[in-house]
């Protein structure tokens, strides 16, 4: 029952997978080229926060929902939840279909200076003239700074026109280690620390909430510093979290195994049996064979981890 639904679920992912990487970077696009060149600083830090805090809300409608279906780890409590969270996906879907790419920032404003010069009731060639010298004007302008660019502001063999390969190689380094390690933190605080699914999705609100108030401070320390600076300092912060979680792990497993070391073999399971120094050497080559068990399992359980 469990390993059909399971199929179900991977197929689910995968397409909610696919789906995420064509919409977002299309999205994105959409979203940068409607505002101003030099102004997207200010509306995409706001978009950051609603995301965040939009965020939020779906931990809060989960922790709803396990309190009324079930706060536990049951395969019927989590389907009503995920299918939940489609239902309220669906709207945002929608509106996805009333996106224009004519309506873009520099799309309206050439056809605003295309039709700004009218000539005896009829549009003329002259605005079309005009932007095409401007453009070119530009376009060369933009190429004598750009060589001159790529001779000065360079590190090593490194320029300005590498900036994009270096920034695709990072985030696809940076996105593939942390999925494949958030994706398990449900688990990992369901085995190490015995959270039920509702005080997980509260650990969600928390992250968001903790990410709304850091991105102002974020913000704050780019403007005195630099851009650059404040990505390679919250990266390299964000690395050393995720290290620091992999050693975070419960200890209380070695507690259980030596106590059970002790009692693997008590005179009180056989107290007719054999006698004080037979039962005195039973239980010291019990011992060694629990300590020995112990070392594998602990070994194992940090190459596992």
């Amino acid at each position: 029952m469990v390993q059909g639904h399971m199929v179900l679920l991977y197929v689910a992912y995968a397409c909610w997978g696919g789906y995420f990487a064509i919409q977002r970077p299309a999205t994105e696009a959409l979203f940068a080229d409607s505002i101003p060149n030099g102004q997207r600083e200010g509306p995409m830090t706001i978009k950051y926060i609603l995301m965040n805090v939009a965020g939020a809300l779906g931990p809060i409608a989960s922790i709803v929902f396990f309190y009324l279906y079930g706060d536990s780890w049951s395969l019927s409590g989590l389907e009503i939840v995920l299918c939940g969270g489609m239902v309220v996906g669906l709207p945002g879907l929608i509106v996805l279909f009333f996106f224009n790419d004519d309506l873009a920032y520099e799309n309206s404003t050439r056809r605003a200076e295309r039709l700004s010069v009218v000539e005896d009731g009829e549009l003329s060639d002259i605005g079309d003239d005009r932007s095409a010298t401007k453009e070119r004007s530009l376009l060369l302008q933009n190429d004598d700074e750009s060589a001159l660019g790529d001779t000065v502001n360079t590190f090593y063999c490194l320029g300005p026109r590498h900036i994009p390969t270096i920034l695709f190689v990072t985030d696809f380094i940076m996105y593939n280690g942390g999925g494949m390690s958030i994706s398990f933190f449900p688990l990992f605080f369901q085995n190490e620390y015995g959270l039920t699914p509702a005080q997980v999705n509260t650990l969600f609100v928390i992250q968001p909430a903790l990410i709304v108030l850091l991105t102002s401070a974020a913000q704050r320390y780019s403007a005195r510093f630099g851009d650059i600076e404040s990505v390679v300092v919250t990266r390299i912060f964000a690395s050393m979290v995720l290290l620091s979680i992999s050693y975070a792990r419960d200890h209380a497993f070695l507690d259980s195994n030596c106590i059970h070391a002790v009692f693997g073999a008590n005179p009180r399971v056989h107290p007719d049996g054999p006698r004080p120094e037979s039962m005195a050497r039973a239980v010291e080559c019990a011992g060694r064979a629990d300590d020995v068990l112990l070392l594998g399992q602990c070994h194992g359980r940090w190459f596992h981890d």
